[in-house]
């Protein structure tokens, strides 16, 4: 076998309607492949994430009845571009302290007589009440929920991304 023969490929003899089909469906691809860019990518994961972190939050707000409003503000969704993986984006739901200030407990003070700061919501709802501990039992409300909106998360990313490879190709 020569060289030529490796690198030539030859669909059929004189079939340039078929060659001429596959470069179309080629530089169509690479217009699809421009539209998956990362923020589209993040786009596409914050609007099917949606609806089930509103869902959590309303949830939290029923389950635990008392001093509710940071606990569901501490319900966070996060997007980001993974740092292992060139191009991948990952895009997560739960329970986060960021941009929540500190709750000081005004009955109890510390040695320096300043008021002993509470833990956070995402501490307290999230970790205690979700998990549990020794003398608490846990509501599993983060799982419960990502369990029930699972198949309608899913069922939207491909939703998108099918929308998108379809435009990218009907070009």
């Amino acid at each position: 076998m020569s060289k030529d023969s490796i690198t030539e490929i030859t669909v059929g003899e004189n079939d340039r309607d078929f060659e001429n089909m596959l470069n179309d469906f080629l530089e169509r691809m690479s217009s699809v492949d421009h539209k998956l860019s990362m923020q589209i990518q993040k786009k596409i994961l914050r609007d099917s994430t949606a609806e089930a972190v509103r869902s959590l939050r309303s949830r939290i707000r029923s389950v635990y009845k008392k001093h509710t409003g940071y606990a569901a503000r501490s319900v966070r969704a996060k997007t980001a571009e993974s740092r292992t993986q060139r191009g991948t984006v990952y895009h997560t739901f739960g329970y986060r302290n960021k941009h929540l200030p500190d709750i000081y407990n005004t009955k109890i003070r510390n040695l320096d007589g300043s008021y002993r700061v509470k833990p956070k919501p995402a501490t307290y709802i999230g970790i205690w009440g979700d998990l549990g501990t020794k003398k608490i039992q846990g509501r599993d409300v983060l799982h419960s929920e990502w369990v029930q909106h699972k198949d309608r998360i899913k069922k939207r990313l491909e939703e998108e991304i099918q929308k998108l490879i379809k435009s990218g190709l009907d070009k």
